[in-house]
């Protein structure tokens, strides 16, 4: 009878978990906007065209990483106009309180989501994003500094 209660049961097998699939593209806005005035949004095509044919090609969520994403849902209908994100689920990095620190926030946004990214990258139009230690070194690898649009000079490659 002892052997036919609980205390001895097979334990049930591990559940397994799944391989992390997820590809990531956290976008600065600097890297589409042609706008001198960082109030202002003008996009060109070009620059879509080729955000478009790297999230296609790398099957890449994106992810919004400057104060872009407090405008989601224009951004989104914005880039939709111009034939970016059809059908694409978009995210947002976290806000930290030094809204400068968007490493932090990319950082933070990977970590959150670590069981489920396989790969990722920063496209970013500005030099701070590797000027603290820490962060940097996790970074590392990871970023392309795209000076102007994205799709001028060897940023699209």
């Amino acid at each position: 009878d002892d052997e036919e209660s609980p205390l001895f049961a097979a334990p049930e097998p591990p559940v397994p978990v799944p391989a992390p699939s997820l590809r990531v593209l956290f976008v600065d806005d600097a890297v589409l906007n042609s706008s001198p005035d960082p109030r202002a949004m003008r996009l060109e095509d070009e620059p879509c065209r080729v955000l478009q044919s790297l999230l296609v090609r790398t099957d890449a969520k994106m992810v919004l990483s400057s104060h872009w994403r407090r405008h989601k849902a224009y951004v989104l209908e914005v880039l939709g106009n111009y034939g970016v994100l059809p059908n694409r689920e978009v995210d947002t990095t976290p806000f930290n309180a030094d809204t400068s620190r968007r490493d932090l926030e990319i950082l933070q946004w990977l970590n959150t989501h670590r069981q489920e990214v396989s790969a990722w990258f920063v496209l970013d139009s500005g030099s701070t994003l590797l000027q603290h230690p820490g962060p940097a070194a996790r970074l590392e690898g990871h970023v392309r500094q795209v000076q102007g649009s994205l799709g001028q000079g060897d940023a699209a490659a």
